[in-house]
């Protein structure tokens, strides 16, 4: 296949693989000891769960998921804990997710609202996403893990524009302004709050996201921000054994638990 063309790029996976897929997933990364895990068990995550069903259909994707925790538990012993990402929070997500044989969801860069003004503000749409996971989880029959943005700019990824106003989604809007690391580890709060109340066993943030600097979401170290975003998470946050007993946060670079 050539990679510059795009005509000759595959949309789909034939059978054989996805299974190579997740022969190779089991192998090089599951099996790590320091594998993100949930309740012990190795997580299989699926970005997003629409695209999936969209792509394979319904049944074809039931089918990717049986596949992906046959051999996982062959190759491992343990059945994965699937999770199935979200593009968007909304109904018909968490009717399409109730329909699949997933552990547990999480949203994908869930700060901006896409169809909103075109630049809107940190403080304002923390509570908002907050109040959107309780939505969620009221509609979803398995957990739902809160996910943490750092913020959200995407016009480094277009060509500059005068006034945002007079562009048309993305990368260009919406912008998010007001971004603090102070408002951030309220967000944090905000998550654990949420987790406590709804599943207080599974006490998983995702935070988006560990190197996103084209989106402007990124907790590394910066010359704006500083290393503030991670003592925000530091702050909140403990090291734990990596063992099977392990209840990891986190995704990214490093996995932590929660602890208040």
């Amino acid at each position: 296949m050539d990679r510059d063309n795009p005509h000759e790029r595959l949309e789909l996976l034939d059978w054989q693989s996805m299974i190579a897929l997740f022969e190779g997933w089991a192998e090089r990364y599951c099996a790590h000891p320091s594998y993100f895990r949930i309740g012990g068990r190795p997580v299989c995550s699926f970005l997003n769960l629409g695209d999936f069903v969209n792509t394979y259909g319904l049944d074809g994707f039931q089918l990717i998921i049986q596949t992906a925790r046959q051999i996982m538990q062959r190759r491992l012993g343990q059945d994965p804990f699937v999770i199935g990402v979200f593009g968007e929070a909304t109904l018909k997500h968490c009717a399409l997710a109730n329909q699949t044989s997933i552990d547990g969801a999480t949203g994908y860069g869930l700060l901006p609202e896409w169809t909103g003004p075109p630049v809107q503000h940190y403080g304002e749409l923390i509570p908002r996403r907050a109040a959107e996971w309780a939505m969620v989880q009221r509609n979803l029959r398995v957990p739902f893990f809160p996910v943490v943005c750092a913020g959200w700019d995407a016009t480094v990824r277009g060509e500059w524009a005068a006034d945002l106003r007079n562009c048309r989604g993305f990368p260009w809007r919406p912008v998010v302004d007001g971004v603090n690391a102070e408002l951030f580890g309220h967000f944090i709060d905000a998550a654990v709050a949420f987790n406590l109340a709804h599943h207080p066993d599974l006490n998983v943030v995702y935070v988006h996201a560990w190197n996103e600097w084209t989106e402007s979401s990124a907790i590394e170290p910066s010359d704006r921000f500083g290393d503030q975003f991670l003592r925000q998470l530091q702050q909140r946050t403990r090291l734990t054994p990596l063992g099977p007993a392990s209840n990891l946060a986190l995704n990214g670079a490093n996995h932590r638990n929660i602890s208040t």
